[in-house]
């Protein structure tokens, strides 16, 4: 992912066609832990999901809202569609 992260900061830095707006959700597992490897990520939103996955939608459903327009869904109602999403790939790998 840091190869991937580095062309997209690139192209928001220094690409002339638009990518000046371009936003970012950096999702890590820890908080501050990306300071070790990466410091220049200044105006990049960095958020901690403590290796839970619950905590993740919440942050990109938060994020998504905020900074994509994206509509506002509860984050219990992609949870719900989550779970149910999981129980129908179970159930068709079982079949399978």
């Amino acid at each position: 992912m840091p190869l991937e992260l580095g062309i997209d900061y690139g192209c928001k830095k220094f690409a002339q066609n638009g990518f000046g707006d371009k936003k970012f959700l950096i999702l890590e597992e820890q908080q501050y832990r990306y300071q070790a490897a990466i410091s220049d990520l200044s105006g990049c939103d960095i958020q901690a999901h403590e290796a839970n996955f619950e905590v993740a939608v919440r942050k990109v459903r938060n994020w998504l809202v905020s900074e994509g327009n994206a509509e506002n869904y509860g984050a219990s109602k992609i949870l719900g569609a989550y779970t149910g999403f999981q129980e129908w790939h179970y159930e068709n790998q079982l079949a399978a």
